[in-house]
């Protein structure tokens, strides 16, 4: 019986078959800290524990229709040879499973307050701060920058590293430029669209939702337009580069932050060769397409893959509970003490909170 197997028998929780084979680490934290405990807290344990194996039971029966249809439950990662969408590939079993064992973690949170949203995803940033100080990478890249507040807060904390801020808004360009001295900082603080090619790109600026005037400088803009009808757009044309191109030199190791309102293939198709050094990623996901053209979760998570890049956190910030940040590490890193620290402290004070 495996580490987790037995984990879950002490919980008298039913874990999933080859759970553990891909390192879960969130599940395995996630039942770690349900665990029963004594007095007055028993009861809620026992709910929360509850919630548990229902969720995993839930991820099973998905799983398994999942690999029915797509007819096999075997599936081999390979390193990508092409930018077809991964949606066309079979579903790796371990990454579905992971996926929905990412969602017990909502048990510590109230999600119909956005305050425990909102906490949600501060918790989660300080884990991506905590496992930087871990990581050390040599190049930080923030895609759809807008203010660069990622990479202001890296470079603080991370003075030695390279930090560089896309945005190819030329609005939030041209005011976050006049507002910040990103020179004197140490910070690239870069005019471009990340691509999948070089050479100019037609950015969609929204400018009114149901009739009514949407500001220029907003975070919400993309490449894509939105799926809906509610909004009317500026289009705009705006330089574009790819990650492979930008850094030509490949960097000993990167980490990237992605927030482009769902371009993420366009930006992580143009990053074949970079995302190799990749040692961690935090992306804005969705679960279903509210952009024309856009990756949903599962082909940014089944492209990670292709590079051992497996999901291990997320958040749940968004009431529509669509739209979340998720945290995908290098596989190898799990097995790093430092890291396995930061996510007990991750997932012990998302149930008991500090004051």
């Amino acid at each position: 019986m495996n580490t987790l197997a037995r984990k879950g028998d002490e919980l008298g929780v039913a874990v999933p078959w080859n759970m553990e084979s891909n390192g879960c680490v969130a599940c395995v934290a996630a039942l770690w800290f349900y665990a029963p405990t004594s007095g007055s807290a028993m009861t809620s344990n026992v709910q929360r524990r509850s919630k548990v194996q229902r969720l995993l039971a839930r991820g099973v029966s998905s799983v398994r229709k999942i690999l029915a249809d797509q007819g096999s439950a075997e599936e081999a990662v390979v390193a990508p040879s092409t930018t077809v969408a991964p949606s066309a590939t079979r579903l790796s079993d371990d990454l579905v499973a992971a996926e929905f064992s990412l969602l017990s973690h909502a048990a510590n949170y109230d999600l119909s307050v956005q305050p425990e949203r909102l906490r949600s995803h501060t918790d989660l940033v300080r884990l991506f701060n905590n496992l930087m100080g871990v990581v050390k990478p040599e190049v930080f890249i923030e895609a759809g920058a807008f203010w660069a507040e990622a990479s202001r807060a890296i470079k603080e904390h991370l003075p030695k590293t390279r930090v560089v801020a896309f945005e190819a808004n030329p609005y939030n360009f041209e005011l976050c430029g006049e507002r910040i001295n990103f020179a004197k900082l140490g910070i690239e603080y870069v005019y471009s669209a990340l691509s999948s090619k070089v050479g100019d790109v037609t950015f969609q600026v929204q400018r009114t939702k149901n009739g009514e005037e949407l500001r220029k400088t907003t975070g919400r803009s993309s490449i894509y337009q939105r799926t809906d009808a509610d909004f009317t757009f500026e289009s705009v044309t705006v330089p574009g580069t790819t990650l492979d191109t930008f850094f030509a030199k490949q960097p000993k190791s990167s980490v990237l932050w992605v927030d482009v309102e769902g371009a993420t293939e366009l930006v992580l198709s143009g990053g074949s060769e970079l995302l190799k050094s990749a040692s961690m990623v935090f992306i804005e996901v969705e679960d279903k397409a509210l952009w024309d053209g856009q990756w949903v979760t599962r082909d940014v998570t089944e492209f990670f893959s292709r590079y051992n890049l497996v999901p291990v956190a997320r958040d749940f910030e968004s009431p529509s509970r669509v739209q979340y940040n998720m945290l995908f590490l290098k596989s190898n890193l799990r097995r790093n003490r430092h890291v396995w620290r930061y996510f007990s402290e991750f997932f012990s004070e998302a149930r008991f909170p500090k004051s």
